[in-house]
């Protein structure tokens, strides 16, 4: 039997059991009165808190939300008791998140709270009226703690207000990140006065700053997106010469290729984990990636918009400028055990299919707009044989051409098709068993294991008559076709609220006893395994569900349903 003891109780009748003098209570009601909580030592408790509150990410997306709930929980932790009241705001670390979304006295009293600590500043434009001053206000609230700001995150400043964060030194300032602060006819202002030697980490997109070598050193991380060309590549080879530790580097937009290149040095990032390079001045892209060595890479992300106007050799920047980081796009392709080009309107994408978020994991992808035939070639020879690669179909209005660069690849195994249009699909459904070259022997992309139909466009008796006339297409009889399987997405509607095929159970059986055909499955978006609810077991020749895909038939609820009303 378990007893319940109240120690208020307990120490009361101990009180009138020894005559009405106080007796130092039981060891275990004492336990019970102080929790162990109660009982820690300042310095652990300390610790405890520290590593309770959440950490502030300075990005667009969580810059704000971060930061806000940093300081909810910072002030929830005030409510626990009178000594956590008293740890916390005798505690100048916690209070480092300066939040213009926050009212006016919580600034003040953080600003109090942390005594002569480093400070945090998040300031983000609100969207409601009347609020255009508020920047202002904000600054002239904290312009007497700018020796202590270690981290400024502005998004959505007015010029005024920008110049007021930005054109005056701040000794301790290590972070900058600011975001969508330009505006038409503004002036470019001297970051910092000019003395940003301490910063480390500084990422601007659509910051109107008066560009120079030698405004940035020893940076851990870069990045500069929505730039205008008068961001050179003289300067960014600058600043990553100057920054030999550099981690993180992305730059996107319009920057200008200098004129004196030749004289570039080659240096080498040995730390660097991230490169991003992206814009519609190819050249500006190639003359960085010629003049770095990046060994220990982990992302690695180019993109090569429109080129207008602009001669841009895409053979010698695939052979020559990509040729460092080709063997590792190699061995990353082998170690997934797959990567994927993607045509879409008038764009090729190559790129590995590791999550980017799997840390430790390399992952790659190369952009070029514009349909390139030598693109597929060169994916090719990197490969050197080996399978695997997938491909996709979107909208492509070079269809025949890239159907025509696609056809001999053998290490091109598995086709996912997300055209809707009907012409489209079934162009690609003729191409997959038309014969490779004039003398037929083995039809167009020999070693395709898999296919994939994300779309509309097509009936089942289409995926019958291809898979047939792809068996027949392997004339030669000591070929040994690879099986094939064919991966069908589940769902009636389309987008544009397009209904999917329908699919009857009788085709369905057809295409599965085809020769060739290892088996059909109707799969959801975001299955793994492939299985469905319901598969149709011949053995006991009803639906049932089971574990074994082979030797049977995998349909949706949609294809009974239509067999049904068919018999009906």
């Amino acid at each position: 039997m378990t007893s319940c003891v109240n120690p208020q109780q307990a120490e009361t009748i101990a009180t009138v059991n020894n005559g009405g003098n106080p007796v130092v209570p039981h060891g275990a009601v004492a336990n019970l009165r102080k929790p162990t909580a109660y009982q820690l030592p300042t310095e652990i408790l300390t610790y405890i808190i520290h590593w309770a509150l959440p950490s502030v990410k300075i990005t667009p997306a969580h810059a704000v939300t971060t930061s806000d709930a940093y300081m909810r929980l910072l002030y929830a932790l005030r409510q626990v008791s009178k000594r956590w009241q008293d740890l916390v705001d005798g505690t100048p670390s916690f209070w480092t998140v300066i939040l213009s979304t926050l009212p006016f006295h919580a600034n003040n009293a953080t600003i109090f709270r942390s005594a002569s600590g480093p400070l945090t500043i998040v300031f983000e434009d609100s969207e409601e009226p009347n609020t255009s001053d508020r920047g202002s206000a904000f600054l002239g609230m904290i312009a007497h703690t700018r020796s202590r700001w270690s981290t400024i995150y502005l998004n959505g400043c007015s010029e005024n207000c920008l110049a007021g964060f930005l054109a005056t030194p701040a000794p301790l300032l290590r972070t900058v990140a600011v975001f969508d602060s330009w505006r038409e006819g503004e002036e470019p202002l001297e970051l910092l006065g000019g003395q940003t030697a301490n910063l480390r980490h500084v990422e601007l997109s659509e910051v109107p700053l008066q560009w120079r070598t030698g405004l940035f050193m020893e940076l851990k991380s870069l990045s500069m997106t929505a730039v205008t060309s008068d961001l050179t590549t003289n300067h960014i080879i600058d600043f990553l010469e100057a920054s030999p530790g550099l981690e993180e580097l992305c730059i996107e937009g319009d920057f200008e290729l200098s004129p004196n290149q030749a004289s570039f040095p080659l240096i080498t990032l040995s730390r660097l984990r991230t490169i991003r390079l992206a814009g519609d001045r190819g050249k500006a892209v190639d003359c960085i990636l010629r003049h770095v060595r990046v060994p220990s890479w982990l992302t690695f992300y180019v993109n090569l918009g429109a080129q207008w106007g602009y001669d841009f050799d895409y053979q010698l920047f695939m052979n020559e400028t990509m040729e460092p980081f080709q063997e590792t796009f190699r061995e990353i392709h082998i170690k997934n055990g797959a990567s994927g080009m993607w045509f879409n309107s008038h764009a090729f994408r190559w790129q590995s299919f590791t999550p980017g978020h799997a840390g430790g994991k390399r992952v790659f992808s190369i952009f070029m707009e514009g349909f390139h035939p030598m693109g597929v070639r060169w994916v090719e020879r990197i490969l050197r044989g080996e399978t695997g690669l997938q491909v996709e179909f979107g909208y492509i209005p070079v269809l025949g051409s890239v159907l025509r660069g696609l056809a001999h690849l053998r290490c091109l195994t598995r086709v996912s098709i997300t055209v809707n249009d009907v012409q489209d699909v079934h162009a690609i459904l003729r191409f997959l068993y038309q014969p490779l070259g004039p003398s037929p022997s083995t039809p167009s992309l020999p070693c395709l294991r898999e296919l994939s139909l994300q779309s509309w466009g097509w009936n089942a008796q289409d995926i019958l008559d291809m898979v047939q006339r792809r068996w027949t297409a392997f004339s030669e009889p000591n070929l040994d076709p690879p099986p094939l399987t064919i991966n069908i997405w589940r769902g009636p509607f389309g987008w544009n609220d397009d209904r999917r095929p329908i699919l009857d159970l009788a085709t369905l059986d057809k295409i599965r006893g085809a020769k060739g055909v290892e088996c059909v499955r109707v799969v959801e978006k975001h299955d793994v395994d492939g299985m469905l609810a319901i598969i149709w077991n011949e053995e006991t020749s009803k639906p049932t569900r089971g574990e074994d895909w082979q030797g049977s038939l995998a349909i949706s609820s949609v294809a009974l349903a239509s067999s049904a009303s068919s018999a009906g």
